[in-house]
């Protein structure tokens, strides 16, 4: 059917410049758009893929919100070293080096500047919601998937999807970029209620060697630890 579309508007270029009595070069038409190199199914039965395989992870994570005319940054180191075990790291200017370490039991919040670490204890459920990457687990249960084609970004080919929620589909306009290697949703653009948001992923490997004791977390001497719980409870 394409086909024959394409032989009927050549044919009918063909006579208009042949009545038209004019010198100038015909205009040709627009190339036609390449049909879809996958199926929004097919990249997301990738990803599920990819996240089986997902035993380790480093990278860089870098986060933007713009609202209000506002725009704000923040950067962090990720580690994963698969359910469960979990670090990040960041620096802010107002009160230094904070530290999140998750070792399948318990979870650490340092704060350098304040000299503090929030200590709480993971259950079972919290354990497998706080996963990092958990909802790449089975995307599509939640979610309706759009495919938007390729595009070239952060030096890397990704395959775009539109992603809205089954519930509240008017809820947020989400769109991931699926790295073409990798299968790995590498960032994420969100827009709701005025606020923009960006997560994008750098640098990152997958299933690295990770030292055990990156996932592990000891205060410096003189930390005050305040256990989340008690002040649940206070």
């Amino acid at each position: 059917m394409r086909k024959c579309l394409s032989i009927a508007l050549l044919f009918l270029l063909v006579t208009a410049v042949s009545c038209s009595r004019t010198d100038k070069p015909a205009t040709p038409d627009p190339p036609a758009k390449p049909e879809p190199q996958m199926t929004a199914t097919q990249v997301v039965e990738k990803i599920v893929a990819f996240s089986n395989s997902l035993k380790t992870f480093r990278g860089v994570t870098v986060m933007t919100a713009e609202f209000d005319g506002q725009t704000i940054t923040d950067e962090y180191e990720v580690w994963y070293g698969g359910e469960g075990l979990t670090r990040l790291e960041w620096n802010t200017p107002e009160i230094g080096k904070s530290i999140i370490v998750m070792d399948g039991s318990q979870s650490w919040y340092y704060i350098e500047g304040d000299n503090l670490v929030y200590l709480s204890d993971i259950d079972e459920e919290t354990l497998q919601a706080a996963g990092l990457f958990v909802h790449l687990q089975d995307p599509a249960a939640g979610n309706d998937f759009t495919y938007l084609g390729m595009e070239e970004v952060e030096g890397r080919m990704a395959h775009v999807l539109e992603v809205r929620p089954k519930e509240m589909p008017s809820l947020a306009v989400v769109t991931w970029y699926v790295d073409a290697q990798t299968w790995f949703p590498f960032i994420t653009e969100s827009e709701m209620s005025g606020i923009i948001t960006r997560t994008v992923f750098r640098s990152f490997e997958i299933n690295p060697v990770l030292d055990p004791a990156v996932f592990s977390f000891t205060p410096p001497e003189g930390t005050e630890v305040l256990r989340v719980d008690d002040l649940i409870d206070a």
